[in-house]
């Protein structure tokens, strides 16, 4: 990997001084460890699955790894992640005749980017996403189960089956333990996880980042690592409504979220302050199922309502009691449906025909945010085909899933729910429709066109409803990278006018990569399902790759620190 220009390193301080005689003290220790000093040290910050699967691959190719997280337990929100990942032309969807191929892959991703993906970004995803899933099956996971979410042309979203006593599998988490189990069966000399540690600085010396400064615990005390790399894996901003949410997309800042409060951008902040570029900050995404609470239907932060409950079977009503978008269509399309279609203060009655429901939610991607909530309904057969005893979770466990009796029961919850007469004959025409389109006999009243549950005299049968509205899920934008996930900055904020010829250059910042939520330019406009968890080991093992062969081909800056 080439590295940029040396420049002048400022002179230090006795503060400074006494920093650098610690970190080359810490350095020292772990370097002398590993019994091999030419031997690379990358440093990983973030403990999702990004920065899992970058440790296991640099540790892969002969570096020694120490992986931060400022959170006491590792995994972040990819140990949330519940629909899956995605992999095209793999050995499980060749055992069960699905016809994909990393084609398809691409030209899905790029659609549901709207323009703003980089195409090489995609490429290199698609690509890799077979050898993603042999990836993380060689660490005893089983990821057999496909299912096909909305805005992909196959089922392509793995996930693991349930256990053999019908218990669910959370595939996010047991992804992360996996690749923890790993990492905490490696030599200490190897390998170290540094928790509770918050980086606050990149260390650079003559233009190269070579470590990290960071508190530990709660001490306000500054320490510092050395090391050959550094991978940023620090996931996106979710959580930052008063700062980065607030400044790009003030719209939506107010909005419930289904992260967790270690998402609030710092990755990008360390990065951007040595000069690095970002890219797509703006976009963000709203995921149109996250469950309301009965119980707390106001809280700020929201379970998911996994994709692949739609991917099963699953509609979306209003409050009315009708359909109103393809529910296996993009979720920007879906949670602007839901703003236009049902929104708590304008009823809807219908769509006339398919081709009028297609047409009303072409711009629905641009449809500002408003209170609105939709009823997620399944029959026996899609929960049968998402998996009975993970529904029970949700249903039984959370309670975020009442039965009804067929058209009755569900013009009776509605009543309940709005407070005033549900119409029984739209209710009615719309379980009538559904059943009809589901088993081929009319076209669908909203345009879809897969089914994985025919729901079966729905007028009649058992059906399981709940409340889901909209909430903050992914940011979209980041730091940018390359395909081989070196972070990138313009020549013209790297150094000063003397020394750049063109402003508009493009240059990695030696020694700096990045994978996962914390970088931009992969997803553009819109995440499909299934594609943040493969991102996170796609960049994670490039990120690692190059992290390493960087490392051995450059020599180091860290005697000149």
């Amino acid at each position: 990997a080439p590295r940029t220009s040396p420049r002048a390193v400022p002179a230090m301080t006795s503060a400074h001084t006494s920093l650098a005689v610690r970190a080359l003290l810490m350095s020292a220790a772990f370097f002398a460890a590993s019994g091999a000093e030419d031997t690379p040290t990358i440093i990983v910050v973030g403990g999702g699955l990004a920065g899992l699967s970058a440790s296991a691959e640099a540790l892969r190719h002969g570096a020694n790894v120490v992986l931060f997280d400022k959170e006491i337990n590792i995994g972040g929100n990819s140990a949330k992640a519940t629909s899956g990942i995605n992999g095209a032309h793999t050995h499980h969807q060749r055992m069960f005749g699905i016809n994909d191929s990393t084609t398809q892959f691409i030209n899905d991703t790029l659609k549901s980017g709207r323009g703003l993906c980089n195409q090489s970004l995609v490429q290199t995803l698609a690509e890799n996403s077979r050898d993603a899933i042999i990836f993380l099956e060689t660490f005893q996971l089983d990821l057999s189960l496909l299912s096909q979410c909305g805005g992909h042309s196959a089922a392509r979203t793995h996930r693991e089956p349930n256990t053999p006593d019908g218990k669910p599998r959370p595939v996010g988490f047991d992804i992360v333990q996996a690749l923890k189990r790993h990492l905490e069966a490696q030599d200490s000399s190897r390998f170290r996880f540094q928790l509770r540690s918050r980086v606050h600085e990149l260390v650079t010396s003559q233009g190269n980042v070579i470590g990290v400064r960071y508190y530990q615990g709660e001490t306000r005390e500054s320490l510092t690592l050395l090391g050959d790399a550094v991978i940023l894996t620090t996931g996106g901003f979710s959580f930052d409504r008063h700062g980065f949410m607030r400044q790009f997309a003030p719209t939506l800042a107010s909005l419930p979220t289904t992260n967790g409060p270690w998402a609030t951008g710092d990755g990008v902040r360390l990065a951007q302050a040595i000069g690095a570029d970002t890219r797509d900050m703006e976009q963000v995404q709203v995921h149109p199922t996250a469950f309301v609470d009965p119980g707390n239907p106001l809280a700020a932060v929201k379970f998911l309502a996994p994709e692949a409950l739609r991917g099963s079977g699953g509609v979306l009503l209003n409050r009315q009691g009708v359909r109103f978008v393809n529910e296996l269509a993009t979720r920007d399309t879906v949670v602007g449906a839901m703003y236009q279609y049902a929104a708590l203060d304008t009823p809807f009655n219908g769509h006339a025909n398919a081709e009028a429901a297609l047409e009303a939610v072409k711009n629905a991607h641009e449809a500002m945010p408003r209170a609105a909530e939709a009823l997620l309904l399944l029959d026996q057969q899609a929960v049968n085909k998402f998996g009975l005893t993970a529904f029970n979770f949700y249903h039984k466990v959370k309670g975020f899933f009442q039965s009804v009796d067929g058209a009755s029961g569900l013009i009776q919850y509605l009543t309940i729910l709005t407070g005033s007469p549900a119409n029984q004959q739209l209710v009615g025409q719309t379980l009538a429709d559904l059943t009809a389109a589901a088993n081929g006999a009319i076209p669908d009243t909203v345009g879809r066109t897969v089914f994985a549950s025919n729901f079966t005299d729905a007028l009649h049968s058992t059906l399981y409803v709940a409340r889901v509205t909209g909430a903050i899920h992914y940011t979209m934008g980041g730091l940018t990278i390359d395909s081989t996930a070196r972070v990138l900055r313009t020549t013209q904020q790297a150094c000063s006018s003397t020394e750049c010829d063109d402003d508009d250059d493009i240059v990695p910042i030696a020694g700096l990569y990045a994978a996962g939520e914390v970088t931009g330019g992969v997803h553009g406009a819109n995440r499909l399902a299934g594609n943040s968890l493969l991102e996170c080991v796609v960049f994670g093992r490039q990120a690692a790759v190059a992290a390493v062969t960087y490392s051995r081909s450059a020599p180091s800056s860290r005697s000149s620190y």
